[in-house]
């Protein structure tokens, strides 16, 4: 006498998996992924899937962390301050027969101020305001370029126009002849609500810069992440070019319609000790377009959705 075997009863917990053809099987198993949670995660504006196994307790923690996240686009939240920096607009052309050291070739000696040949001036700080008429005023440092970069010690602080905001900058002179000669260093400006101009001159690691930020620059300090540093591809033109100096520092910015648009940096070739004077290096200032209409966007946006800060500074 025939019988037909009784189904095998399925685990406890499971349904029953019904008779499939293979290639059936195969799309079910990948469908199942063995009760896997598949997440995606969005990173530099690039998808990636990952298998990814927990527990309900971790699952519904992972929800309400997505809840809040969803407020803010993803891309916006892994981005810091150096992926707003914009393509560098090309004033004159793109040169290697100029100071500098190779990381620095092909790069533009019309962008801010520099003394092209070398021979007079290195470049420090730099600060710009736009006058109502529209011309750009650089406000910066400058020193004998034969003492090298310790030649800092001498420095002289000089005022600069261009009508482009990008530069080239024309160094017009001191600003104070008849004050200890025009001695300054680290020098910044700004304006006055009454229109005035205040110029700021103090004396003076990591050659990386981060950015934090206060919602009432006193407490409650946030860590934003990395703000550049001089060995990412953060520096560049408007064909691809890029270029890489050695120090940045002294960081300005350009505020228009209450974003910035630009900042300027004082960069040298090589390292400070190795600037000695009258060789082929030296220092000047590089202007650099940068989004911070979209940079504060997405910051008010991460505020709104309540996300948490990376990092914070204790209140002093």
């Amino acid at each position: 006498m025939n019988r037909t075997p009784s189904p095998r009863p399925s685990p406890v917990g499971r349904e029953r998996v019904p008779d499939l053809s293979a290639a059936a099987r195969r799309a079910k198993a990948k469908e199942r992924v063995r009760g896997d949670v598949v997440h995606r995660r969005v990173l530099a504006g690039r998808h990636r899937t990952e298998p990814t196994t927990f527990n309900m307790k971790a699952l519904i923690t992972s929800l309400s962390v997505l809840s809040a996240a969803l407020a803010v686009p993803s891309h916006a939240a892994d981005k810091t301050l150096i992926d707003y920096f914009l393509p560098m607009s090309i004033r004159g052309p793109l040169v290697s027969n100029v100071w500098g050291a190779p990381g620095v070739f092909p790069r533009d000696p019309q962008n801010g101020l520099e003394d092209v040949t070398m021979t007079q001036w290195c470049y420090w700080d730099g600060q710009i305001i736009k006058r109502p008429e529209g011309r750009f005023h650089l406000f910066a440092s400058r020193w004998d370029q034969a003492r090298g970069h310790r030649g800092w010690w001498g420095s002289l602080a000089v005022h600069a126009v261009s009508d482009h905001v990008v530069g080239p900058y024309l160094d017009t002179g001191l600003c104070w002849p008849d004050n200890q000669g025009g001695k300054g260093h680290n020098v910044t400006a700004l304006v006055l609500p009454d229109g005035r101009y205040a110029v700021v001159v103090n004396g003076w690691s990591d050659r990386k810069a981060y950015h934090i930020t206060s919602p009432d620059g006193i407490g409650n300090w946030t860590f934003r992440g990395l703000a550049y540093d001089p060995t990412r591809d953060f520096l560049r033109y408007t064909d691809g070019t890029v270029n890489h100096w050695d120090k940045i520092e002294r960081p300005g910015v350009l505020i228009e319609n209450g974003h910035v648009t630009h900042f300027t940096f004082a960069v040298l070739d090589v390292p400070k000790e190795q600037e000695k004077g009258n060789d082929t290096h030296g220092s000047k200032i590089i202007v650099v377009p940068f989004d911070g209409a979209a940079l504060d966007r997405d910051l008010q946006d991460a505020a709104k959705a309540g996300q948490p800060a990376a990092a914070a500074t204790p209140r002093p």
